[in-house]
């Protein structure tokens, strides 16, 4: 009697459960047929050459932002005495000139007058003839022509350096000095240079320390110029001569991909968005360009207070 009541039992609630599933919805999910398919991840970013950049010009920022320029010239100087001859299985030269190509990519060359030299041509930052260019074409071309080995001895850097402020001086206006080398290059001798361009840049004239004080003297550098460093193959971004007046140094990893060179190129060039009335608003974002000095303003750069009176 116990044994039907307990099969009665359980065939009650089986039934129970039965109509319970019966009157619930149910969910058609397709069955997986298996036909994933799990692709090979894409490595050709990672093995693309150095050679292949695809730059991010600075125009449309400067147009957009509308940045104010921290220099007008830029001298672009190649040192060819470096130690090592090859950077990432390729000559040191040949790195040289693509990094150069790609600060040229990059940067609004119309904007500013650029000097290609290197320290094994000291034709090419003595010789007057040597012409400041704004082209973007004449300076890839004059790029190209650069030896890929030094076709004679190689003038120390300092000396290069010094043999540049010659000719900066003719130059109008503020230079950015690019020195593509190592930071082993960068000695005593060097630093003294950096620091006597810094002496140019504010004095017309003066007297070096030697053991004979001979006087020196400039006429056009009257403005503030910088002398930044590319370590060819260093990986950290520090140099003494960082240490020296208002230059930045990089190692050339450090800025050799597109976003990384166009920041770069952008520090070297300008100091930021432009403020004409010197609210606090940039231009670009400034509703009121020509607020009065010393009035409080709002987040549009326009007269926070319509008059001065109301803030008594």
């Amino acid at each position: 009697m116990v044994k039907k009541l307990i099969k009665s039992t359980a065939l009650i609630f089986v039934l129970s459960l039965a109509g319970c599933s019966s009157m619930e919805a149910l969910v058609s999910v397709p069955a997986n047929q298996g036909t994933s398919v799990v692709s090979d991840y894409d490595l050709s970013l990672y093995q693309r050459s150095i050679h292949t950049f695809d730059p991010l010009p600075l125009n449309q920022k400067v147009a957009a932002e509308l940045l104010e320029k921290r220099v007008n010239n830029v001298v672009i100087l190649l040192d060819r005495g470096l130690s090592v001859s090859e950077v990432r299985d390729v000559p040191v030269s040949l790195f040289q000139v693509e990094m150069v190509r790609r600060f040229i990519a990059t940067s609004p060359v119309e904007d500013f007058s650029f000097l290609l030299v290197s320290n094994d041509r000291p034709e090419s930052f003595e010789n007057s003839r040597v012409e400041w260019l704004s082209d973007r074409e004449e300076l890839m071309t004059n790029l190209t022509n650069f030896s890929l080995k030094p076709s004679r001895a190689v003038v120390p850097l300092h000396l290069a350096l010094e043999s540049i402020y010659q000719r900066i001086d003719e130059a109008a206006g503020p230079t950015a000095i690019l020195v593509f080398t190592d930071w082993d290059q960068i000695d005593m001798e060097v630093q003294n240079a950096i620091s006597r361009l810094a002496q140019y840049s504010e004095f017309s004239q003066g007297d070096s320390i030697m053991a004979e004080p001979a006087e020196w003297k400039r006429s056009g550098i009257t403005q503030p110029s910088c002398v930044h460093f590319i370590g060819m193959t260093n990986y950290l971004s520090r140099s003494k001569g960082s240490i020296q007046g208002c230059g930045i140094s990089k190692a050339a990893d450090a800025i050799s991909q597109p976003s990384d060179m166009a920041s770069f190129a952008e520090q070297v060039l300008y100091r930021g968005p432009r403020d004409s009335d010197g609210d606090g608003v940039f231009d670009f974002e400034d509703s009121c360009p020509d607020t009065p000095e010393g009035r409080i303003v709002n987040f549009a750069g326009c007269l926070k207070f319509s008059d001065a009176g109301e803030l008594e």
